[in-house]
């Protein structure tokens, strides 16, 4: 059986969207998603597709690129642990390239609220 990976950016933004308000468990209870755009469209220089709020304050940006997509936080995460599949562009900039990549991103952001929030 083969499995298909998913790397399009939109379906990879749209998948973390889906796991973050399916989850209640302490702290991405204070998560919300905000601002979507569902007509937003991947483009090679970025395209907002949502806000990630925390008690209604921005917390982090979701941006579609063809490929992958980009979680831009506020503030760096200098202090969180990031799985080694995961990659850094920046402190601020998490880049997650494929569908299997989202529980790890959930667990980023999860860690991400828990310390600065």
């Amino acid at each position: 059986m083969v499995e298909d990976t998913v790397t399009d950016g939109k379906r990879i933004a749209q998948l973390l969207s889906s796991e973050l308000t399916g989850l209640e468990a302490r702290p991405l209870h204070r998560v919300e998603v905000t601002d979507a755009d569902s007509d937003a469209m991947p483009a090679d220089s970025g395209t907002l597709a949502y806000q990630i709020t925390v008690d209604k304050s921005v917390f982090a940006a979701v941006q579609l690129y063809p490929e992958y997509i980009h979680v831009e936080f506020e503030s760096a995460l200098e202090e969180t642990e990031i799985p080694a599949e995961l990659q850094m562009d920046d402190p601020q900039v998490l880049t997650v390239t494929n569908g299997a990549q989202v529980k790890r991103a959930v667990d980023v952001i999860r860690a991400a609220v828990r310390q600065d929030w």
